[in-house]
């Protein structure tokens, strides 16, 4: 529920902006990207490590975005196929690199 008001929220500011239907999508799809991941890793939300790996996930990630974007010139954006498939294999990618950095930061502070 959640992400579907993040989601509206994103579409709604991108619309205000007058972005372009590529960045505009951009947009949406960083949302849903790093509100999922903020979702469902709520039992970290605590831990300042979660939130420093996600800052720069996020920085890598528009980093990215930024870039392909810029590059990509078809005149209606970028295929919501493109979107999709993606956002479901960085969904997989950002999952594991933030559990794997909550597990070595677990095991660090177990060893202190």
């Amino acid at each position: 529920m959640i992400l579907l008001g993040v989601l509206t929220a994103a579409i709604t500011v991108s619309s205000v902006l007058g972005l372009s239907l590529k960045w505009r999508d951009g947009l949406v799809y960083t949302v849903a990207l790093f509100t999922s991941e903020i979702a469902a890793f709520n039992r970290f939300w605590r831990f300042r490590v979660f939130w420093s790996n996600l800052l720069m996930l996020l920085v890598l990630h528009l980093l990215g975005l930024v870039i392909v974007l810029s590059m990509w010139s078809a005149p209606f954006g970028v295929p919501k196929l493109v979107w999709s498939s993606a956002l479901l294999a960085e969904v997989l990618v950002l999952a594991i690199v933030l559990w794997k950095q909550m597990e070595r930061s677990k095991r660090q502070r177990s060893e202190d």
